[in-house]
């Protein structure tokens, strides 16, 4: 196996032992580790250039990298800016009790009316026979 796909596996299985709580806390160094693997694996299996590879892999992290941490920095973004969070929760003596409960309509039975059964004509008689 080449060295740079040897690296991306190293980098995956080391990304997925630690789990979403490091890609929470650090974005800006999560999109640089996505951008280096992916980088670095598309130029791999493209090209054997090892070096060319490491250097497309190492400026996509750092592009990426930065393209997050200045938009973070932008934003004025903190630990937990990045949280969706609901604004009528903020307060905590608000909570879901406090929403009134909307109960679904009662069903609605369809009634059919009983069909009408239209009396049968009379019977007709046979002509006279003559004799």
């Amino acid at each position: 196996m080449p060295r740079v796909k040897r690296l991306a596996v190293l980098v995956l299985a080391l990304g997925s032992l630690g789990g979403c709580n490091f890609a929470v806390k650090h974005p800006a160094a999560t999109a640089a580790i996505v951008g280096a693997t992916l980088g670095a694996g598309t130029c791999a299996m493209e090209s054997s250039e090892t070096r060319t590879c490491l250097v497309i892999g190492g400026s996509t992290a750092a592009f990426m990298g930065l393209v997050t941490a200045v938009a973070i920095w932008t934003m004025g973004g903190n630990d937990d800016s990045h949280a969706l969070v609901d604004p009528a929760m903020d307060n905590p003596e608000d909570g879901p009790a406090d929403i009134p409960e909307v109960l679904p309509p009662p069903p609605v039975r369809a009634t059919t009316p009983e069909p009408v059964v239209e009396p049968a004509p009379p019977p007709s008689l046979p002509p006279p026979s003559p004799e």
